[in-house]
């Protein structure tokens, strides 16, 4: 049996995606979510991210770009800014590693 791969966010609207008996299929899919509010898994055309309601206030995302941002609850970060070529490690306060494409 031949596996089909479909891209949620552009194949979904052509074609259907078959499920189980009792759910056909599903189309136009614009945000996947599992769990609820900021205790929640989600995925839309942005990226994927957990912690947040939004995309932008996650604690943790992964940007369709190559973007990873990772915050720590005493307010440092991580980020791997794969557009940019950089990574950044700060405190919360200040810059402590930075790696890559500076500018």
């Amino acid at each position: 049996m031949a596996t089909k791969t479909i891209d949620p966010f552009f194949n979904v609207p052509n074609r259907g995606l078959p499920v189980n008996d009792e759910i056909k299929s599903l189309s136009k899919v614009q945000q996947i979510q599992a769990g609820s509010g900021s205790r929640a898994f989600k995925a839309d055309s942005q990226g994927i991210w957990l912690g947040a309601n939004k995309y932008e206030d996650a604690v943790f995302r992964v940007g369709m770009d190559g973007t990873i941002y990772i915050k720590s609850t005493s307010g440092g970060y991580i980020l791997i800014d794969g557009p940019n070529q950089r990574l950044i490690v700060n405190d919360g306060t200040n810059d402590r590693v930075l790696i890559g494409n500076l500018a």
